[in-house]
This record gives structure tokens, C-alpha cells and sequence, in this order.
């Protein structure tokens, strides 16, 4: 059975693996109340867009802020850049709130799922609910399941050199694989089987 979450609408159960969980994040020594904070500040990093998203209080503010000054980021979304700086904000949570590395490991094999049914544009962050099949690339959720991967297998959660080894995987089914395409929760989740060159990309400063 997968963990299926959403970003704002979460069950109190799941609601930590969500960008709006309240889990502050420290970085470059300022705090961020959660993941989407520090997330959509890293789109327009160096300007004052950064800190005026940082100062928000709550997570949906926060990426409104973001969509509305998009065309002034430095950081596009879905980018290479953009997946590295998401991975160092989920290492960053994780690291500062070791309790949910203890609730990622709880979920042993399960799948884990972004639903990202309420949005009205697909996104290949998560997976639309439709007709009963989760459809979509489901990249965050990956991204979290890949982590929990590491942990298990004691690799250590770099920040400053980021290893994503299979995430250049994520990369390469977001532009071949149709948004469209259809798969169950297994085939909507399932990791490429295939080793690719580890992807290597540092954190902006």
C-alpha cells in the first residue's frame, strides 16, 4: 500500500513529508519556517525576493509570492538547479529534525506519493488521481524515497557536494514520458532499474 500526501491538505499522519509541514529550517544562518519557504527563496537567491518570502508565515503565501515573481528567478522550476536546491532542503529538514528520519524509516517499502489532484496544471512534482490510477512522474516523491534508500544503505546526506545518483533518472522521464501517461500507484512510483552517472551538482551560495 503507498503513502499517498498532498502539499497543503495532508492528513496530520503524513503531513511531515509535506514543502508546508511546520519544520523550520536553518540556512546560511537565517530560518525558514518550512521546506517551501526556504524552497521558493532559493529561486531568487541574492535578491530581496529572497528574504520577503522568508518573512512570510505561512508555506501557501510563500509559494504565491514565488508564482507571482517568477519571471524575475533566477531559478526556473523544474530545473537541474531547481531539483538540487529541493533535495538540500529535504536533506536539511531531515537532518534538523532527526525524529522524521525515524517516521521516513517507519515506512519501510512502502511507495510514496505527492497527489497533486487539486491543482488545476499538471506538475511533475507529484500524481494525478484519475479514474482510480495515479497519473504523473511523481518526482518529489522520488525524491523521498530515494532518501529513505540512503539512510538505509548508510550513505551520507551531503549538502555541499550533492550526490543524487538516480535522480538523473527523474530528470531524463520528465522530458520522455508524457504527462499523460497512465500507471497505477506501482507503475506511477517505480525507480529506474537502470545505473546512471551520478549527478553532481553544488548548492548556490
Amino acid at each position: 500500500m503507498a503513502i499517498v500526501f498532498t502539499c497543503f491538505r495532508q492528513p496530520k499522519k503524513f503531513e511531515w513529508l509535506s514543502c508546508g509541514s511546520p519544520h523550520q529550517i536553518q540556512f546560511k544562518d537565517k530560518n525558514y519556517p518550512t521546506t517551501e519557504h526556504l524552497l521558493q527563496a532559493m529561486r531568487f537567491w541574492g535578491t530581496s525576493y529572497a528574504e520577503d518570502i522568508r518573512s512570510v508565515n505561512c508555506p501557501q503565501i510563500a509559494r504565491i509570492k514565488g508564482r507571482l515573481n517568477m519571471r524575475r528567478a533566477l531559478v526556473q522550476p523544474f530545473s537541474d538547479q531547481d531539483l538540487v536546491n529541493l533535495w538540500t532542503c529535504m536533506v536539511l529538514k531531515l537532518k534538523q529534525h532527526p525524529e522524521l528520519i525515524v517516521k521516513l524509516l517507519s515506512t519501510g517499502e512502502q511507495e510514496i506519493i505527492e497527489d497533486v489532484s487539486f491543482r488545476k496544471k499538471p506538475t511533475p512534482w507529484g500524481c494525478k488521481l484519475i479514474g482510480g490510477r495515479y497519473i504523473g512522474e511523481n518526482i518529489y516523491g522520488k525524491m523521498w524515497t530515494h532518501l529513505r534508500e540512503m539512510i538505509k544503505q548508510r550513505i551520507p546526506l551531503l549538502l555541499d557536494q550533492i550526490i543524487l545518483g538516480d535522480l538523473a533518472d527523474f530528470r531524463q522521464q520528465l522530458y520522455s514520458q508524457n504527462s499523460t501517461n497512465e500507471g497505477n500507484i506501482n507503475h506511477c512510483n517505480k525507480m529506474s532499474s537502470s545505473k546512471s552517472d551520478a549527478l553532481k551538482m553544488r548548492v548556490r551560495s
